[in-house]
């Protein structure tokens, strides 16, 4: 696909040369001509430049639709790559956000059940057993579930975060290639319409 592509440029350069030595033999044939002569010679030279001149503005054409299919190709997938790269550093985001909150209720409990041990114990009452020990068992398990679900929910959102980075990963080879493929199938295209203008297929 890129030697299509590599191609163009040669091809312009190639009308390019064969219109200018069109106009040069022109030029020529007049400057020894009688005026008649000149002006028939004139009239055929800028039919042959016209000739030339179409099917060159075709390629230049050609080319400029080719060149901007891949650079908007490789745009895209730049902005897939970029955009996979913020996914994946929300998700580690997430996480230590989580994480974070997890360890923050962790000491929350510790303290809170340190308290209620001494408000029990100052009033005397056994803490290894019957009630006061229910009531920090209880707190102890509220907790933990909420420890729990704060990290359940955390991984969650990650891994849809992660999931994400992956589908702009996918997404990045595929853009550019997407632009290659526009481009060739315009090379493909200008290239069978200027064989149809010469009557060559």
């Amino acid at each position: 696909m890129p030697q299509l592509i590599a191609a163009i440029p040669a091809a312009i350069s190639t009308v390019g040369s064969a219109v200018g030595s069109a106009a040069s033999t022109a030029g020529l044939m007049s400057s020894t001509m009688v005026p008649a002569e000149a002006a028939i010679s004139a009239s055929m030279a800028g039919s042959s430049i016209g000739s030339w001149l179409m099917p060159a503005l075709t390629v230049g054409s050609m080319g400029v639709s080719a060149l901007s299919s891949i650079q908007q190709g490789n745009m895209e997938s730049e902005i897939m790559k970029a955009n996979a790269e913020a996914s994946r550093l929300e998700a580690k985001s997430i996480q230590e956000s989580a994480k974070a909150e997890t360890l923050r209720l962790s000491r929350e409990k510790r303290q809170m059940i340190g308290q209620q041990a001494t408000i029990m114990g100052g009033s005397g009452v056994d803490l290894s057993s019957g009630s006061p020990l229910d009531v920090m068992m209880n707190t102890a398990r509220n907790f933990e579930d909420d420890i729990q679900q704060l990290g359940y929910a955390g991984d969650t959102k990650a891994a849809a975060k992660s999931y994400e980075a992956s589908i702009y990963d996918w997404a990045a080879p595929m853009k550019k290639r997407a632009g290659w493929i526009g481009a060739a199938g315009t090379v493909l295209s200008g290239t069978a319409s200027l064989l149809r203008a010469k009557n060559l297929v």
